[in-house]
């Protein structure tokens, strides 16, 4: 174990993708359509609504209640703003798992990269402290592979390029949910989207192998 002399200065720390907030996105920072996509990601139902002028969404999941969001499709009526302004209110006060998943998006543009482990669980749904920890270790270890790839086509890279490969993490934020069963990485389209697009070909071509075999 290394140890840091007290009188080296402290490195910054890069804020959970919750952390950083004091507000929802405005109004004005948020694209009608984006918001309907993402709610959709996270799945949200579209239940009615004046087609080509909004949509009415409700949370999934059992226990929703009256929780509903009316998102306009557009900015074309006047209305449109004052619409997207209640839907961000209702999702930045909603207890809802997938409502702060939605903000999130909306702040970080980003590709999301899910994983999930199914363990055993506890009292009260809990699960063993060392859990997440190796969901965690998982999923970096994917995601470094990931952003090898990117570097160089190499059947073995050893030391080579691991240094940028680590590097280019650093902007992945990474939020985890309640029991520590699951794990989403927001990868910052703008740039890291070389490694989205690389690790989805290789679990592609994973699953393509997986089944030629059971074939």
């Amino acid at each position: 174990m290394t140890h840091r002399p007290l009188e080296e200065p402290l490195r910054a720390v890069r804020p959970h993708p919750e952390a950083h907030w004091d507000r929802s996105p405005t109004p004005e920072e948020v694209d009608p359509a984006v918001l309907s996509a993402l709610l959709h990601r996270h799945g949200w139902q579209r239940r009615g609504g004046t087609p080509g002028r909004y949509g009415r969404w409700t949370p999934p999941g059992p226990g929703a209640g009256g929780t509903s969001l009316l998102v306009p499709e557009s900015r074309a009526f006047p209305d449109s703003e004052d619409l997207l302004g209640e839907a961000l209110v209702a999702l930045s006060r909603s207890g809802t798992p997938s409502a702060r998943e939605v903000l999130v998006g909306l702040a970080v543009p980003s590709d999301e990269i899910r994983w999930w482990r199914d363990v055993p669980t506890g009292p009260a749904d809990a699960t063993s402290w060392t859990v997440e920890e190796h969901l965690r270790a998982a999923a970096r270890q994917t995601l470094l592979a990931g952003a090898l790839a990117t570097r160089a086509r190499a059947g073995y890279y050893g030391a080579r390029y691991r240094r940028t490969a680590a590097a280019s993490l650093e902007n992945v934020l990474v939020g985890s949910a309640t029991g520590g069963r699951r794990l989403t990485a927001f990868v910052p389209v703008g740039t890291t989207r070389p490694l989205a697009v690389r690790l989805h070909q290789a679990l592609y071509a994973t699953r393509e192998a997986i089944d030629y075999q059971r074939a």
